[in-house]
């Protein structure tokens, strides 16, 4: 048997004891403390938005990367030559980037 305090007057009490003697404190009706349980579905909502959220990336630098410098290309090739070609070649300079990244 071990001795504690009364949370309420201090008074030393066993721990076994269900009401405190000196001023009838009830022990049996204290609450105990109840760990926080922390609700994890916005964190799981917020991952699926992540993984979403990369694909739209993904999405995005394929479009930008890719299809405005071919539409360039196709568009500018006659009116202007040489800034179709480098449209090209940054088009396939995106294209070997975005293999190498995807390979990661």
């Amino acid at each position: 048997m071990a001795l504690i305090n009364c949370s309420n007057c201090g008074n030393t009490i066993s721990d076994k004891a269900l009401v405190c003697p000196k001023c009838g404190y009830n022990f049996s009706q204290q609450q105990t403390a109840k760990p926080e349980i922390r609700n994890t579905s916005g964190v799981d909502d917020f991952l699926k938005d992540v993984d979403s959220l990369e694909w739209y990336m993904w999405l995005i630098f394929i479009c930008l990367g890719w299809i405005i410098p071919l539409i360039y290309y196709f568009v500018k090739k006659d009116d202007y030559p040489n800034r179709a070609r480098q449209a090209l070649t940054a088009m396939v300079i995106n294209i070997i980037l975005s293999i190498i990244l995807l390979s990661l």
